[in-house]
């Protein structure tokens, strides 16, 4: 709106321009102080301002042309109709032209946001001749309690993984993962009713039970945090010596049943350079916590 006020001013100025030519022309054929010519028929139109608003513009200009005569009047009236011609157009090509943008094809407005958006960068590639491995890391902690509760000893070391053949059949799901165990060597436990005999200890998951003996204790407990898995249990200790070495077993089952049949192997172990002293009637406690890199 505020343009076609401003075209309507322009035009305005127009028409007192050309209609004081014409009064130039006649003067010679009339009197200097004719009407034409003098300043109150100057003042409506080239002196007075126009309202800010265009139809009472042109309602104004309508006005002083009814009051015109002769040539005045034809030279105004031919001017007031080109310029709401003009403004006509000009409304018309803006609306269309915010139509257009309005009307943005889907597909251009989507290519727009996904050229925004932030890219992701693929992995970065290793260098020709490097490699990249899998590796199983097991943590152990050993623990061991005297009858009363004092802490006698403990030991915090790393382990050597040994399972790559059940891991490539639970990778391939040939086998299945089954029970988990904990072997402490060597020969510290015992079993036999009537005559005992010296025994490896073991610490197993419930699971494979049904009852413990003396050298089986089941109460291994298996949980996985963050992506490592954790076993803790215990054993008690039958006869004085050293433990000297540590593993771990998982059984490898045919289906994803487990049964107490499905047959172990060994998944990591240990041989301590500096073996662990232990009493009978000593608990010993183990953590093993598995993490993968």
């Amino acid at each position: 709106m505020p343009e076609i006020a401003s075209v309507l001013t322009l035009t305005a100025s127009s028409v007192e321009s050309a209609w004081l030519q014409v009064c130039q022309n006649s003067a010679s054929r009339r009197a200097p102080n004719s009407r034409c010519c003098s300043a109150h028929s100057l003042t409506p139109v080239g002196a007075r301002q126009l309202s800010t608003s265009p139809i009472d513009a042109v309602s104004e200009v309508r006005t002083e042309d009814m009051k015109m005569n002769g040539p005045r009047k034809r030279i105004v009236a031919s001017v007031l109709i080109t310029t709401l011609l003009v403004a006509l157009v000009f409304m018309v090509v803006r609306t269309q032209g915010t139509a257009a943008k309005q009307a943005q094809p889907a597909d251009e407005v989507l290519a727009a946001q996904a050229l925004a958006a932030p890219q992701q960068s693929a992995p970065a590639a290793l260098p020709d001749g490097a490699t990249d491995t899998m590796k199983v890391h097991g943590s152990w902690t050993i623990v061991v309690i005297d009858p009363d509760g004092t802490v006698v000893e403990r030991r915090d070391f790393e382990n050597a993984f040994v399972g790559s053949n059940v891991m490539t059949g639970f990778l391939t799901r040939s086998t299945y993962v089954g029970f988990w165990q904990v072997r402490l060597r060597p020969l510290l436990c015992t079993f036999g009713t009537t005559q005992k005999v010296s025994h490896d200890c073991w610490i197993e998951e419930p699971g494979l039970g049904p009852n413990p003996t003396e050298f089986v204790f089941l109460n291994l407990q298996v949980t996985s945090s963050a992506g490592t898995v954790r076993l803790a249990g215990s054993a008690t200790m039958a006869i004085s010596g050293s433990l000297t070495e540590v593993e771990t077993w998982v059984s490898a089952c045919p289906t994803a049943t487990l049964t107490q049949v499905c047959p172990p192997s060994p998944f990591t172990s240990k041989l301590l350079a500096t073996p662990i002293a232990v009493q009978a009637g000593q608990q010993v406690q183990v953590t093993v916590v598995f993490s993968f890199s």
